[in-house]
């Protein structure tokens, strides 16, 4: 003899709040993973927020500095490209100069002609000078010690990713989530309510599968090995009691407590064994229901 039980599973708050939400009720099924309920908690969903918005700007900043430092690259480029230009014409202009000055000395040339060469190489050098003070003073923007470097945008970056990683674990306390399948079989709060953390919400049992935990004499042991079918017989309450196919789950080694009874033969049936054994549940079996197990004589 016995009785059936199963896996029951009794679900508290994680924090402390109103319940906004409970969508649970006595004899409903439920899927494990499930979320049933929320606990409201408006400063953890505000800090959450202005996080998510720093990391954005942190990201937004990271992109303006790159366009920036593009466009400053770009530009830096087309400064020295006009340099090397104009370093060229200086150099062609003092060979030219030098080839005048052959032909000056020949008497091929006037001398305006030659001071001519002097006045244009006057005006390059001047544009040379102005190009490279230029390029002397443009910097880049992960360069300059106004903006935030790349490497302190990275650990701020990385701060508030942990920070949020934080905060998300402490909203997941807010959600009120089903820990196994089963049936909902006492609810202890309904929506509105305020609960503390570890209030009992509800309690749920996988029905799905019972278990018998019966006592049996020594003397029947040999009729049951693990893994082994027995038959079992449900006292449902209406009518005569309900056989089903059980799989003997576990035995105890030892005896848990004597017998007082005698068995058809007169013997003693001496200590009793507690034996569970799992049973599929057609719906009509209830927890703490009595059982037996069909054995034979």
């Amino acid at each position: 003899m016995g009785r059936f039980e199963t896996d029951v599973a009794t679900v508290s708050a994680m924090s402390s709040g109103e319940l906004t939400q409970l969508n649970v009720t006595e004899g409903q099924m439920v899927e494990r993973g499930m979320i049933v309920g929320m606990i409201e908690n408006t400063q953890l969903l505000m800090q959450r927020d202005q996080l998510h918005s720093s990391l954005q700007q942190i990201e937004a900043d990271r992109r303006i500095v790159a366009a920036r430092k593009e466009s400053a690259k770009r530009h830096l480029e087309d400064l020295e490209h006009q340099a090397s230009s104009l370093r060229q014409q200086i150099v062609e202009v003092q060979q030219e100069k030098a080839h005048y000055e052959e032909m000056f000395d020949k008497g091929i040339v006037s001398r305006e002609q030659v001071e001519g060469f002097d006045i244009r190489l006057d005006v390059l050098t001047r544009q040379l000078g102005t190009l490279e003070e230029q390029i002397a003073s443009t910097v880049l923007p992960e360069e300059d010690s106004r903006t935030t470097s790349r490497e302190d945008a990275e650990i701020r970056a990385n701060e508030l990713k942990a920070q949020l990683s934080q905060i998300d674990q402490q909203l997941t306390g807010i959600q009120v989530t089903c820990p196994i399948k089963g049936t909902i079989i006492e609810t202890y709060a309904k929506m509105g309510d305020y609960v503390e953390a570890g209030k009992q919400l509800f309690k749920l049992a996988d029905m799905s599968k019972m278990t018998l935990r019966a006592y049996v004499s020594a003397s029947f042991l040999d009729q049951l090995k693990l893994g082994s079918k027995v038959r079992v017989a449900a006292d449902t309450g209406v009518g005569n009691p309900i056989e089903y196919e059980g799989i003997v789950m576990w035995i105890s080694a030892n005896a848990e407590f004597a017998s007082n009874k005698s068995s058809a033969k007169g013997n003693p049936e001496g200590g009793m064994h507690a034996v569970k054994i799992e049973v599929v549940n057609d719906g009509r079996i209830n927890i703490g229901m009595k059982g037996r197990v069909l054995l034979e004589e």
